[in-house]
């Protein structure tokens, strides 16, 4: 994500921009998979609020640093380089250990946030945008996962028909 694609006073990211693998080295481009791929996104004022504290820090960063290879850049190295993707790995799995939830893949929170939204009752066809995707069928086959608490409910029901059957 670049800063250009980050509108902190309107709370909108358009996206613009994706993260590729060339080699084994990231780089960003501006070639999305689908026309829908490219879209803007409302974003909650608490992210708001951390994209503003990041973009503070990260110029400090860069005031610092010998050298500062790319500033448009929202999530950056040390030195100004798009984030090696295993690295990436790396530190969302130490996160989610200090957190003490189960370690999970970035591309795993694409499935979570669609799970989450579904089981929030929003519309699939508004989850699918979000997403970015042209439809809801990838979404149902594929990103939506109901959550253990909804699997129980058949117990209930079947519970509520046997209690009535055995009195």
């Amino acid at each position: 994500m670049l800063w250009e694609d980050v509108d902190l006073d309107a709370g909108r990211i358009t996206v613009n921009h994706a993260v590729r693998l060339e080699g084994r080295r990231a780089v960003t481009t501006d070639d999305l998979k689908t026309a829908r791929s490219r879209r803007t996104l409302d974003v909650p004022a608490d992210v708001v609020a951390m994209l503003r504290r990041l973009r503070i820090a990260q110029a400090a960063r860069r005031l610092a640093a010998t050298s500062w290879t790319d500033d448009r850049l929202v999530f950056a190295s040390r030195k100004g380089t798009q984030l090696d993707p295993a690295n990436v790995r790396r530190e969302l799995a130490r996160v989610c250990e200090v957190a003490d939830v189960p370690v999970v893949l970035p591309n795993e929170l694409r499935h979570s946030v669609a799970s989450i939204m579904s089981e929030q009752g929003v519309p699939l066809e508004q989850i699918a945008d979000q997403l970015g995707h042209t439809n809801t069928r990838m979404l149902e086959q594929t990103y939506r996962h109901r959550p253990a608490p909804s699997v129980s409910v058949g117990a209930t029901v079947m519970q509520a028909v046997l209690g009535t059957l055995t009195r």
